[in-house]
């Protein structure tokens, strides 16, 4: 598909999926239908755009407990590369600006995404308690610890925020590596291109403790892990 072309398609299918989605909530009285229209998305607009997935280490994971999954961020495509390379339909930890988007915001809260304000440290705070308490009760929720897209590709710090939440989740942190998703999606673009992209997924880690030592020794851990699956 023209990257052009597959641009317009990325928008409109996202709003139209979005906009299914409450309605199919909405007529059902349920959100579980949402998490099949999130799937479904997903991987129509990767085959659609071109976008091939190779997939590693999944069976690494026992995914029908609930899971905090801690990835690099490179695109806007990660979302829907995450979910149809894992096969599953993932909640994320996401800023609060686009849940402002009409049918697209409401589509994200009834999928189990959660809100977060990082300009408001009290608001930041209180949604990753939320973030946790939807984990504890069975949830699996993915955050992009770097709180935003790199530039170069490079892996950057972790933010602290994440390392919290699992800790007060106390569920097991699962490290994934999304390899070649910039190709798809730059920064600071809404190009779209046909990319062949990797998703490796590395061994459960858990938490030590309740300490603030034990939470930086994850976050030190993790990164360790994101990074070296980075590498292959």
């Amino acid at each position: 598909m023209n990257p052009v072309v597959a641009t317009l398609f990325t928008l409109s299918y996202t709003f139209a999926m979005s906009e299914r989605a409450v309605l199919a909530s909405a007529l059902r009285g349920s959100d579980s239908v949402v998490r099949d229209v999130a799937l479904q998305w997903s991987r129509n607009l990767c085959k659609r755009c071109g976008v091939v997935i190779e997939t590693r280490g999944a069976d690494r994971v026992d995914w029908e407990r609930p899971l905090v999954i801690v990835s690099n961020h490179s695109s806007h495509f990660d979302i829907p590369v995450m979910m149809s390379g894992l096969g599953r339909p993932l909640g994320f930890l996401t800023k609060s600006e686009l849940f402002k988007i009409p049918a697209f915001g409401t589509a994200m809260r009834k999928l189990g995404c959660v809100a977060i304000d990082r300009a408001q440290t009290s608001r930041a705070r209180a949604a990753l308690q939320l973030a946790a308490s939807r984990v504890r009760e069975g949830a699996q929720l993915v955050v992009f610890a770097e709180g935003t897209r790199t530039d170069d590709g490079s892996l950057k710090p972790f933010k602290k925020g994440p390392f919290y939440l699992i800790q007060q989740a106390g569920v097991q942190a699962v490290p994934v590596a999304l390899v070649g998703t910039r190709k798809i999606a730059p920064k600071h673009t809404l190009r779209v291109n046909a990319a062949e992209v990797s998703l490796r997924v590395g061994e459960p880690i858990l938490c030590e403790d309740d300490s603030s030592e034990a939470r930086e020794r994850l976050r030190d851990r993790m990164h360790a892990a994101v990074a070296a699956l980075m590498q292959g």
